[in-house]
C-alpha cells in the first residue's frame, strides 16, 4: 500500500476536526503506526502549513 503525504495531511485535518483536537493530538492518538513509521508529524505539519499558506495567497 502506498501512502502519499497529501492524503495523510487531509486525513489528519479531518480527524482533528472530527475529534475537536489539535493536529498533534490527532497524530499521536488516532494515526495508525504504519503511517507514523513512514512520516513524521513535522513533515505532515509542514505540508499542511504550506498548503494553507498557498490558499491564503489566492483569497
Amino acid at each position: 500500500m502506498e501512502f502519499k503525504i497529501g492524503n495523510i495531511a487531509d486525513a489528519l485535518i479531518s480527524v482533528s476536526a472530527m475529534f475537536n483536537c489539535t493536529l498533534e493530538e490527532a497524530w499521536e492518538r488516532y494515526t495508525h503506526p504504519i503511517i507514523t513509521e513512514k512520516f513524521s508529524f513535522e513533515e505532515v505539519k509542514k505540508y499542511i502549513d504550506k498548503k494553507v499558506e498557498l490558499g491564503e495567497k489566492f483569497k
